[in-house]
């Protein structure tokens, strides 16, 4: 009678385990974010707005790490135009599609003067909240902290990005 009990609690005691702890174990809460990324992205690095393409190049479901190349350009007056080209690298940090982001870059400044002469490169950087998609592709949110270090201006952005991750 005495093994009977023991068997019959070791048995509960492994299908509580399973049933309490059995959660954790699910394959599809460890969900893999997508790896592509395209953006519109207003007031952030590319300081007015800019369209800009990302890859993430290292994920779990708790870390990554991307870099972006974007390109924005507007009419500064009637006779010139600005083009800006963002270019970061970023690491976030969170849980399921919501992550902390901090990261650094340079933007490129042409305008139709310093086409001939070459192009203004300003440092910057990104700390924010991103919402970021699955594998399979959907919406991607972005609000960051901006800021364009100039040696002669510290602009202070804060960026909207709006985009869709490309599925796979």
């Amino acid at each position: 009678m005495l093994a009977f009990r023991s068997a019959f609690l070791l048995v509960s005691m492994l299908a509580s385990y399973s049933l309490v702890f059995g959660q954790f174990l699910e394959p599809d809460r460890q969900r893999v974010i997508a790896s592509d990324i395209i953006f519109l992205e207003v007031l952030g690095n590319g300081e007015y707005y800019s369209l800009n393409y990302e890859q993430t190049f290292l994920s779990n479901h708790w870390l990554g790490l991307a870099a972006r190349f974007g390109v924005g350009a507007y009419p500064a007056s009637r006779s010139k135009a600005e083009v800006r080209i963002p270019t970061t690298i970023s690491a976030f940090m969170g849980r399921d599609r919501l992550f902390i982001e901090a990261g650094v870059g340079v933007t490129f400044s042409f305008d139709s003067e310093l086409m001939e002469q070459g192009s203004e490169t300003v440092p910057t950087g990104i700390f924010g909240l991103r919402l970021h998609p699955y594998r399979n592709g959907g919406l991607f949110l972005k609000m960051a902290y901006t800021p364009l270090f100039r040696p002669d201006d510290h602009r202070h952005g804060f960026g909207i990005a709006m985009g869709w991750g490309l599925g796979r």
